[in-house]
């Protein structure tokens, strides 16, 4: 059996936007900041480990969450509230902003 072979017999068909399978578990994390550290300044590498640990920090995905409200959008179900939205975005432009000019 070929590569395409096997991708069709393991792929479940599905409609454009819909979940099928969604995976809560965290990854045990692969990219040690040591081995990520190439040709870059002590300072790009300090801050490439303070990104690694942050990631780490993360919170876990409630999945059953995540297709909740997945389904509510395709059904249309879920209202976005526009200018709550819009308030939000203009924070974070504002954060953004604010660490830029750092």
């Amino acid at each position: 059996m070929n590569k395409t072979e096997i991708s069709k017999q393991s792929t479940p068909p599905t409609s454009p936007g819909v979940v099928t399978q969604f995976s809560s578990r965290r990854r045990e994390s692969t990219a040690d900041p040591a081995s990520l550290k190439t040709d870059l300044s002590p300072q790009d590498n300090a801050l490439l480990g303070q990104l690694c640990e942050a990631v780490e920090q993360l919170p876990e995905i409630d999945a059953t969450r995540v297709v909740q409200m997945h389904q509510r959008l395709l059904d249309t179900e879920y209202k976005v509230d526009v200018n709550r939205l819009a308030d939000r975005l203009l924070g974070l432009e504002t954060m953004l902003a604010t660490l830029d000019s750092e």
